[in-house]
């Protein structure tokens, strides 16, 4: 397993693990979340226009990566998609200059959707595109969520 403290490697300070593999990203999109379509709660008594109210329960989006791509991880990989959901993810925001403590996103609820290489070409670096659902997931130490 590639080493999540090596941010040289990534070019950027953070570190995403899902259940025991740990991806040394190159791009990664972190989770948001949706209130989904509004509610319409027109009734016979409206009179002149529509009438609506926001949706009450919210939705995460999928989070996506591209990450280096090892063969090593393909079997871990195929383990955590035949494993389904319940898996522990975890993506730390490392320390920066407007950040003095390591900010995080977690769910327990993970699960591994898609793992794809892309194609291997001479002089580039083999990656591969991820993504992962979430059921929920939380955020603290000032972690942004869109």
């Amino acid at each position: 397993m590639a080493n999540p403290k090596n941010y040289e490697i990534t070019g950027h300070n953070i570190s995403v693990t899902l259940g025991t593999l740990v991806f040394t990203c190159t791009s990664v999109t972190p989770p948001g979340a949706s209130a989904g379509d509004q509610i319409d709660i027109s009734t016979n008594q409206t009179a002149t226009q529509r009438e609506y109210a926001p949706a009450d329960l919210s939705e995460p989006s999928e989070m996506t990566l591209t990450c280096v791509y090892r063969v090593e991880d393909t079997n871990a990989a195929l383990a955590l998609i035949a494993a389904g959901g319940g898996q522990t993810l975890t993506m730390v925001f490392g320390t920066c200059g407007n950040r003095s403590t390591a900010a995080t996103i977690t769910s327990t609820t993970a699960y591994l959707k898609s793992y794809e290489p892309s194609e291997l070409t001479t002089n580039e670096m083999p990656t591969a595109s991820v993504t992962v659902g979430l059921n929920t997931f939380t955020a603290s130490g000032g972690a942004k969520v869109s």
